[in-house]
């Protein structure tokens, strides 16, 4: 069995697409391997619990100073962070391998709402999607893959935001489809 944590604040449309891709996966060697999924999230209020219980995954609401505890009692091959606001120490980060999703390009734009600074500022250079492990640093860790997202002046705020999160939604379940056949 192949155990992935999936951690979320908020509303959780990366968590979302990522269970579906690999529920609905033709991949015969995940399939094999009984993947397990998880969400972990900080907040008891989050939208993200709701589509959980729609796709029938477990799910924990633990506060941070709780993580470290929890990840002793339940080892997981891969941690995946997705749209969760709280910083991970650097104890609970050796733990397991964790790897998050950022709204630009790396290293611009590091931190919390990177895609209104980017479309405020219409900084084309830093308009994409940035997949990186995860260390001390907030948005510091070594870059895997990053996709350029085009921004273009004419469309709205709300329209640009949809068009980055159709990105992530496509490359970060191929990314951890990648990290779990190395285990395979």
């Amino acid at each position: 069995m192949i155990k992935v944590a999936i951690f979320a604040s908020n509303n959780g449309s990366n968590f979302e697409a990522i269970v579906k891709y690999f529920k609905y996966s033709r991949n015969k060697k995940i399939k094999k391997y009984n993947l397990q999924f998880v969400l972990i999230t900080n907040n008891k209020r989050a939208y993200v619990i709701l589509r959980a219980k729609k796709l029938n995954i477990k799910y924990y609401i633990i506060e941070n100073d709780k993580l470290d505890e929890f990840l002793l009692l339940n080892k997981f091959d891969l941690c995946v962070l997705a749209g969760y606001m709280k910083i991970i120490n650097e104890k609970t980060l050796k733990h397991c391998v964790f790897i998050n999703i950022h709204p630009s390009l790396l290293p611009h734009y590091k931190g919390i709402d990177a895609i209104k600074r980017i479309y405020k500022d219409n900084a084309t250079n830093a308009s994409g999607v940035s997949i990186h492990y995860v260390n001390k640093y907030i948005d510091g860790g070594e870059v895997i893959i990053q996709k350029q997202v085009k921004l273009d002046k004419n469309i709205s705020y709300a329209c640009y935001k949809r068009k980055v999160h159709l990105v992530e939604h496509k490359i970060y379940p191929k990314v951890i489809e990648k990290f779990l056949m190395s285990l395979c």
